[in-house]
């Protein structure tokens, strides 16, 4: 029997290819990946999901269209609470595109680079007589931005690194390792870091606070109660604070 891991990562996949339409907020459609034309119907029942897919009906599991109904509905609630908030949840600057070798912004677009990963926008600086291509983050990486999203989303959800090696080659007939997804995580978590901070969150006036009780065990294996304590912003459901304290009522 698959692994719930491996349903988990063909439901990502079914949406990456658009394959989940909607029928109403209790009823969805879900293409089949190896018939064409073929579809499956996931309706809720009470407070249950139920396919009409053999792996559900004989296997009485969460099958991989649950799984991708379940995820589909979670992208549309972020997208509608994005709507409300406007565009602008967060205040930052506006990115000016400058050269890359003196800064200047009398800059024109001038031709395309062919690389691996397809054609590239080129650009001439008037000022110091330069070509460039703006770098976004994919510059001296082999595999298209889209193969190192996919990896990064699905190891963030949970999958280990040599699954995702499984679903790139099954899915994207592209083989790379375990290692040089480890290489991107590394790289473009520090990348993300550095935008983050750069972030100014646009909180309301109403936070919530959650704790969580942890068992703590020191050098002598000696175990000691802890308290998580985290802060949320109520409207932009950003994570604004997090601290750990040795009582519960401090």
């Amino acid at each position: 029997m698959k692994t719930s891991n491996t349903r988990k990562i063909r439901a990502y996949s079914l949406l990456a290819h658009g394959k989940v339409d909607k029928i109403s907020d209790f009823a969805y459609r879900v293409w089949s990946q190896t018939e064409e034309g073929k579809h499956y119907i996931v309706i809720r029942e009470g407070l249950e999901w139920k396919c009409e897919c053999p792996d559900f009906v004989l296997n009485h599991v969460v099958c991989k269209h649950i799984h991708a109904v379940e995820q589909y509905r979670l992208n549309e609630q972020a997208l509608s609470v994005s709507e409300k908030e406007g565009e602008n949840l967060c205040e930052i600057e506006e990115t000016v595109l400058v050269c890359k070798f003196c800064g200047s912004q009398n800059i024109v677009k001038r031709g395309f680079r062919n690389t691996e990963r397809g054609k590239v926008q080129r650009f001439f600086c008037k000022d110091c007589k330069r070509f460039f291509v703006v770098d976004e983050g994919f510059e001296k990486t082999k595999a298209t931005p889209e193969t190192v999203t996919v990896a990064l989303d699905l190891y963030f959800k949970g999958i280990s690194m040599r699954a995702i090696v499984d679903h790139l080659k099954q899915f994207y007939n592209v083989e790379i390792s375990h290692v040089a997804i480890y290489k991107w995580i590394r790289k473009y978590v520090k990348m993300l870091k550095a935008y983050a901070d750069q972030l100014v969150p646009r909180v309301s006036g109403i936070w919530h606070s959650d704790e969580m009780t942890l068992n703590i065990k020191d050098l002598d294996n000696h175990e000691s109660l802890r308290w998580a304590w985290n802060v949320i912003d109520n409207e932009s459901r950003f994570w604004l604070a997090s601290q750990i304290t040795e009582k519960r009522d401090c």
